[in-house]
């Protein structure tokens, strides 16, 4: 997205330059790079590893605080919804007959709904 952004920027200010609205276009020569990003691979737990979380978590779910984040464990290993569709998900959208979960919106980190 940032690439597009400055091939955006770079055309905007070659197109004022050619037409005498600024003197140089001080983006021609700016890139973005993606060094540093991505460095190691990510690693997708298997389905042991998952397995082991989820019967862990049903060990520590004798309190009502971990049956909750069970549940947020559990939609989010089955869905590979993010955080922020979880946070966000009313209950209106999961269809406990059907089996469905829906996102219809998202909360950020601080709380509002978008």
């Amino acid at each position: 997205m940032a690439k597009k952004v400055l091939a955006s920027f770079k055309g905007i200010l070659s197109e004022a330059e050619s037409r005498g609205l600024v003197a140089d276009n001080i983006a021609a020569s700016a890139t973005i790079g993606n060094k540093g990003r991505h460095k190691k691979p990510v690693e997708i737990p298997t389905k042991a590893e998952i397995k082991a979380i989820l019967t862990k978590l049903d060990e520590l779910a004798t309190n009502k605080r971990w049956r909750r984040l069970r549940v947020l464990f559990a939609v989010a290993i089955h869905t590979g919804f993010r955080a922020s569709e979880i946070r966000g998900l009313p209950w209106d959208a999961v269809d406990l007959k059907a089996g469905t979960v829906t996102v219809k919106q998202r909360a950020d980190d601080r709380g509002p709904l978008g």
